[in-house]
């Protein structure tokens, strides 16, 4: 991941914050499985799952809606 992937990572993470949500990396041992590597997005009050993204680019569409 180069520095101008993890600042447009963590421009996301900002603008999610200010939505009220939580941007996760999924961190798994196994590299093989369907979710590694996807961002996950959660409600920060109820913690309940509310969408998830393969890339920074559907990310950042997911947080346009």
């Amino acid at each position: 991941m180069t520095n101008a992937d993890k600042a447009r990572e963590a421009k996301l993470r900002r603008a999610a914050h200010r939505q009220g949500l939580h941007v996760q990396k999924q961190r798994t041992l196994a590299p093989y499985t369907e979710m590694y590597g996807w961002y996950l997005v959660s409600d920060e009050n109820t913690n309940g799952l509310v969408g998830g993204a393969n890339t920074l680019d559907d990310l950042e569409n997911f947080l346009k809606e």
